[in-house]
């Protein structure tokens, strides 16, 4: 079987399989809006997107930090006497800031409550009106990785020819040259990685077809035309996904 045959063959098998992939996804995104918008619905009904739920959620990070700013205002103070004026001054601040903090964390208390009975409650009904966004989520993202991760350069290599018509490697600065006879098509395949650090390995496959002739320039093998988009000129009719 020549490469012409091979890709042919190869190509026909492929696209079936994405685009069954690409539907599955489409529908699990699909499925993951409708039980999104049923939650959104049950939220709005059970008053979490009320303006009391959304001031009270925004007041929990504020109310924390100043407890926590008075509390460090409060260790600062030494021995209070009240045998002076100036003692008396400082004994009041003393029990201001208190009190402030008393009252901040009761009124964090009470929010809290309130935001976890409603919350709660939603969750209860959706619970039992079957509304289950976190499973629709998960399946949604299996059915994206199955799709986005297919083919990988195992799957969409398999069976290629070994007859080559020339092999060759590049120099130090990544430049390769060998014979081609004018007006033939080739199919030129190129593999190169780069070692970016600890377990930081880019990959990088080239396999397109190219017809040298006597005006023809050198040919430039850059992430434009390289075996994971859509270039016209790709052996392979689906991109492939590489991993890193």
């Amino acid at each position: 079987m020549d490469i012409q045959q091979w890709a042919s063959t190869n190509n026909s098998r492929l696209k079936p399989q994405k685009t069954e992939l690409v539907a599955e996804m489409k529908l699990r995104q699909f499925l993951l809006n409708q039980e999104q918008e049923r939650w959104d619905k049950i939220c709005q009904e059970e008053g979490m997107t009320s303006p009391e739920f959304l001031r009270k959620g925004a007041s929990i990070k504020p109310i924390s930090d100043e407890v926590s700013q008075i509390e460090g205002q409060l260790k600062t103070f030494g021995p209070i006497s009240t045998s002076s004026s100036a003692g008396m001054r400082e004994a009041d601040n003393y029990f201001k800031l208190e009190a402030r903090s008393i009252a901040l964390q009761n009124q964090q208390m009470s929010n809290l409550v309130f935001l976890q009975k409603t919350a709660a409650k939603a969750t209860d009904r959706a619970k039992k009106e079957g509304v289950d966004v976190k499973t629709a989520k998960q399946r949604f993202n299996n059915a994206e990785s199955n799709c986005l991760g297919f083919p990988t350069a195992k799957e969409a290599l398999q069976g290629l020819p070994v007859d080559l018509a020339g092999k060759t490697s590049t120099d130090a600065e990544g430049r390769f040259t060998f014979r081609a006879l004018d007006g033939t098509r080739y199919a030129l395949f190129a593999e190169a990685q780069r070692h970016l650090g600890p377990e930081q390995d880019e990959r990088y496959v080239w396999f397109f077809w190219f017809t040298p002739d006597k005006n023809s320039q050198a040919v430039m093998l850059h992430n434009r035309n390289d075996a994971t988009t859509t270039n016209s000129a790709n052996v392979l009719s689906v991109p492939l996904t590489l991993s890193k």
